[in-house]
């Protein structure tokens, strides 16, 4: 059923899942052998905000060798809210590049709550 898209329908069809919200869709796309590809997914994920995406995104931010694929996932998992970005965002902290660490640091402010402080 999958074949091989052209850079231009590949971009397309990233923002029509988006727009869909087909957060299953996209989070496949986090895999994709190109890293602009996964960028455009992990930020497609931040506009859908579901978090049943958050380990996904928390496998991304921790694994993925580019950086500007990581700070993507980083912020994907700041706009998906709750506790469980953190397990991710906490490590990331630590990343070699200081726009991934950033990112981690500004998505940890939105996600926890004063209340979860005690558990961290």
């Amino acid at each position: 059923l999958r074949r091989e898209l052209d850079g231009r329908e590949e971009a397309q069809q990233v923002a029509e899942w988006q727009d869909r919200r087909e957060t299953d869709s996209l989070v496949l796309y986090l895999t994709h052998a190109e890293a602009r590809y996964r960028e455009r997914a992990a930020l497609a994920l931040a506009s859908v905000q579901d978090s049943a995406a958050a380990l996904p995104l928390g496998n991304v931010l921790l694994d993925d060798k580019d950086a500007q694929v990581r700070a993507a996932a980083a912020f994907a998992l700041g706009q998906t809210r709750g506790f469980q970005p953190a397990n991710a965002l906490i490590p990331a902290l630590t990343d070699a590049d200081p726009m991934v660490r950033r990112e981690a640091l500004e998505a940890l402010g939105k996600t926890i709550r004063k209340e979860d402080l005690g558990v961290l």
